[in-house]
């Protein structure tokens, strides 16, 4: 559904293994992993940072505008929000340059929003 996309952010950044896209009710919309060297569960850790995400868009904080950034192993978790209902979950290495996967993010953002309405 959205692999064009996740091609497109893949290409524009380098040290992307997995992209994803996840609702806060925990449940996977779509995923392209580029490669899963370090044996990541993309889908369990999906249904786990949901819980936070939920919480950063209670509404009592008002906020859909966060990057939050977890180190794991090797690698580097990424999660950013699409709108109030759906999040990017990012798996990259260490060295990926986070303004610029941001960057690209917001760019495609609109095309997947049409997408998910």
């Amino acid at each position: 559904m959205f692999k064009d996309v996740f091609n497109k952010i893949i290409q524009h950044v380098e040290g992307i293994h997995s992209v994803g896209i996840w609702g806060i009710d925990g449940l996977e919309l779509d995923n392209f992993i580029k490669s899963n060297d370090n044996e990541i569960n993309f889908e369990l850790f999906g249904a786990e940072v949901t819980d936070i995400v939920k919480k950063i868009y209670s509404p009592k904080e008002k906020s859909n505008s966060f990057l939050l950034k977890l180190k794991y192993k090797n690698n580097t978790l990424v999660l950013y929000p699409i709108n109030e209902e759906f999040f990017y979950m990012i798996f990259t290495n260490n060295n990926v340059i986070i303004n610029k996967l941001e960057f690209y993010l917001d760019l495609f953002n609109n095309d997947i929003v049409k997408r998910i309405s």
